[in-house]
């Protein structure tokens, strides 16, 4: 159980932070940023019951009511990434491989002046190289098709693949699975369901590229998508950074590029960050107030 802390109040001390650890080639360093430390390493979808109850019903209600938006969204990962990017409650939870932009993911609370923001954290990670996935793996397929299976999925632990696979509910699974890998070996391993991997993203949108994006994907214990934790040895430090004095941090990041444009590159993230740019308090005061000399009219 990580208990010693350190805080983080300049860029500059985050960075000497972060050049403290050491770097293996045959991993991967993934970083991950919240804005509140007393955050859990959960996915969303994880954070309320009614979501994770729910799960399967809010997939399909998505591409339900927004078919276009999934047209070249090939496999239920494409799915959930899409999911993710608008704000619907995943079993995915996001990582970067750059750690300026997950030091903005815990400070970007702080950009609204009217929030009470609380401290935030950023937690490094090194997942061994030969264990990252891709889009097109087998065990992402059945992870990201748990997203599907009714709140009541459960499944026993047993002996041998084949008894676990004649289970109806890893059934119902492997025919999810089917429909988006005519080629896929109807057998899986019971291991691969228990537990939770890291996930390199498709590069194929502009948010995800200058986020460098990665995701945990989360599988399930036995009992109604029950929550599996992350290998607790891919953690690096046993020190948690706590990130304070938010808002200057926020102006540092700002001189290197690192921006809400910049991060969420998109036509509404990019109007809201104009209308924030531009913002005069004082006008919008002054619109409020009856001109002088002018009636009000009220209804009686």
């Amino acid at each position: 159980m990580i208990k010693d802390t350190i805080q983080i109040s300049t860029v500059l001390s985050f960075i000497t932070q972060i050049q403290k650890n050491s770097y293996d080639p045959n991993y991967t360093y993934f970083y991950r940023g919240h804005s509140d430390y007393d955050y859990q390493l959960k996915p969303s979808v994880y954070r309320n019951n009614g979501h994770l109850e729910n799960e399967h019903i809010m997939y399909s209600e998505l591409v339900t009511h927004n078919p276009s938006e999934f047209t070249n969204s090939r496999t239920t990962i494409d799915h959930l990434v899409k999911m993710q990017h608008y704000g619907l409650p995943t079993r995915l939870l996001d990582l970067t491989t750059n750690p300026l932009i997950s030091l903005f993911f815990a400070c970007e609370d702080a950009s609204k002046s009217k929030i009470n923001f609380k401290k935030g954290e950023v937690i490094v990670f090194k997942v061994p190289n030969k264990e990252i996935k891709y889009s097109d793996s087998d065990t992402v397929a059945v992870l990201a098709n748990i997203a599907k299976m009714k709140n009541d999925f459960s499944f026993e632990t047993t002996k041998d693949v084949a008894s676990f696979n004649k289970q109806g509910n890893i059934n119902y699974l492997l025919h999810s699975i089917g429909q988006e890998k005519g080629v896929f070996k109807p057998l899986i391993e019971q291991a691969h369901i228990k537990s939770a991997i890291c996930v390199k993203a498709k590069m194929d949108n502009p948010r995800i590229i200058n986020q460098s994006g990665a995701f945990f994907l989360f599988g399930c214990n036995n009992k109604s998508k029950d929550f599996i934790e992350i290998n607790n040895d891919w953690i690096v430090s046993k020190k948690r950074m706590i990130i304070v004095n938010k808002k200057t941090i926020l102006e540092e990041l700002k001189l290197m590029g690192i921006t809400e444009k910049f991060v969420y590159p998109n036509l509404e993230k990019y109007t809201d960050f104009l209308k924030d740019t531009f913002y005069k308090p004082d006008l919008e005061k002054s619109n409020k107030q009856p001109a002088p000399n002018t009636r009000s009219y009220v209804k009686q």
